[in-house]
């Protein structure tokens, strides 16, 4: 079966090269799928860091581990199949979408061959917080609206430098951030950073943050806050919320809660607020 489908993947990628020169030739499958993320809170766009997208199917892989941030996805799926199952991983998780498809072939000429048209785009299973369907015929705008419930455990860091005895905005460079309760990379070769969004551990009252800066020096910071069980949306049920975070320990030469009349910045807001502030 495999062979056969690279025989047939082998003989459309022969008769698109031969119709290069004839515009009717571009373009004739309709295999595009966009998948457009939202926030459940409120519909609107939200803004997705990816670090790789795979789709069964047609051998894809985007990105590669190389961490892009977008709001919406385009993805070829396997058209010589009623199905595919495409992997988003992104910061904070990895999102299985398994897509159905109605598939009807038509000769086109000698020259070009056969197309493909999809249609009756349907979501057969998926561990997203919601899925819906927005337009059931890929290629054309937006496909499929992947919601999230709210993020309860982001907080926002913010470096500064001391300079005449003020507080300014301080740009570093970053070669591996990691949390205790995972040990795993958040972030990466990130380049310069005057801001960094940090996870904190919803099954404790506790996280410690490593930062590896390019010149190998090491920092650590340690969180700890309250923990409460509370039903945000209906539909993504009962979740854990934090509040009342402090720093308890830091190796940071001053690290400090921002102090703000309007917002509480010792909570956690969904797009994260500037909540601490650290000075190398």
């Amino acid at each position: 079966m495999t062979r056969v489908k690279k025989a047939i993947y082998l003989l459309f990628l022969l008769l698109a090269v031969a119709c290069l020169d004839e515009p009717d030739c571009f373009n004739l499958t309709n295999d595009t799928v966009t998948i457009v993320f939202r926030k459940m809170f409120d519909g609107r766009v939200d803004t997705v860091t990816f670090a790789r997208v795979d789709v069964t199917g047609t051998q894809l892989t985007v990105f590669d581990e190389d961490t892009v941030v977008l709001t919406n996805l385009s993805v070829l799926v396997d058209y010589t199949a009623t199905s595919s199952l495409i992997k988003v991983k992104t910061f904070e998780r990895i999102t299985d979408i398994e897509l159905g498809y109605r598939v009807q072939g038509q000769f086109v000429s000698e020259s070009c061959g056969p197309k493909f048209l999809l249609s009756e785009l349907k979501v057969l299973n998926s561990n997203a917080d919601s899925i819906a369907i927005a337009n059931a015929t890929p290629g054309a705008g937006g496909n499929v609206n992947v919601y999230r419930c709210p993020r309860t455990n982001y907080l926002l860091l913010a470096f500064r430098e001391l300079e005449d005895g003020e507080l300014r905005r301080d740009t570093l460079t970053l070669a591996e951030t990691t949390a205790d309760f995972n040990y795993t990379k958040l972030y990466a070769d990130s380049g310069a950073l005057s801001f960094i969004r940090l996870p904190l551990n919803l099954a404790s009252n506790a996280t410690t943050h490593t930062f590896e800066f390019e010149d190998g020096e090491t920092k650590f910071i340690t969180f700890n806050y309250s923990r409460a069980d509370k039903m945000i949306l209906p539909s993504c049920g009962v979740q854990t919320v934090i509040d009342d975070i402090r720093i308890v320990n830091s190796n940071f030469s001053r690290s400090e809660l921002i102090i703000d009349t309007r917002l509480k910045r010792d909570s956690i807001y969904d797009p994260p607020i500037i909540n601490f502030q650290v000075v190398r």
